[in-house]
């Protein structure tokens, strides 16, 4: 092999490892994007893409692009070193692992995204027990609450028409009544814990009512 050979050889490689690096980037990146973000680094050829499908659709055209980047690079590399595609393969994963490693340092001290809130929210929610609370009122609602609560999977068991309307008019009593009782207790300690039990007692009456 010629000296001129040996140099082409060697930029072949060069551009095949950044061409590689960018796919291996847009890759992991994207694969990031199938959960809601604050915001997103979207490539200017992606960005119809996005803006009529949203993440979901930019986190598969990322994918997808960065995988064929990577494709082509792998190629690229292959038509100069024969016999190394192993090498090629090892070196990409390096990169995508290399990415996975920018990205979790760049986030690490940055808000959650909607998508993690959302997930602990609804796992509060969930686990939420009912607090001891020093308003009289606080407590006779969750008590309306909870009663309201087995009147509706009773009436719902039986099937009764009847039963039901009748539930739905006292749900609808309570939610006036909940109104009036938040202004209160907005201002005291437990608010928050009063929030999530209503909030996992309303979830479970929905859930009769059709309501998800």
């Amino acid at each position: 092999m010629t000296e001129q050979n040996k140099t082409q050889s060697v930029l072949e490689k060069i551009k095949s490892f950044a061409i590689g690096y960018i796919g291996a980037a847009i890759f992991a990146m994207g694969t990031t994007y199938f959960e809601a973000q604050s915001s997103y680094h979207v490539p200017r050829i992606l960005s119809p893409i996005y803006d009529v499908f949203g993440n979901i659709g930019l986190a598969i055209g990322m994918v997808l692009l960065g995988a064929g980047l990577m494709y082509w690079a792998a190629k690229r590399f292959l038509k100069v070193q024969q016999g190394k595609a192993g090498l090629m393969i090892g070196i990409l994963a390096f990169f995508i692992i290399a990415n996975y490693g920018l990205i979790w340092l760049n986030n690490r001290d940055k808000p959650e995204t909607p998508g993690t809130i959302a997930k602990k929210t609804e796992a509060a929610v969930q686990g939420a027990e009912r607090p001891e609370l020093d308003s009289p009122e606080a407590n006779a609602y969750l008590d309306k609450m909870e009663n309201l609560l087995i009147t509706m999977q009773t009436a719902k068991k039986s099937n009764d028409a009847t039963a039901i309307e009748k539930t739905e008019q006292q749900y609808g009593a309570l939610i006036e009544e909940l109104s009036t009782i938040i202004p209160v207790l907005s201002k005291t300690s437990t608010y928050r814990d009063f929030i999530l039990y209503n909030a996992n007692i309303t979830g479970k009456i929905n859930q009769l009512r059709g309501i998800k």
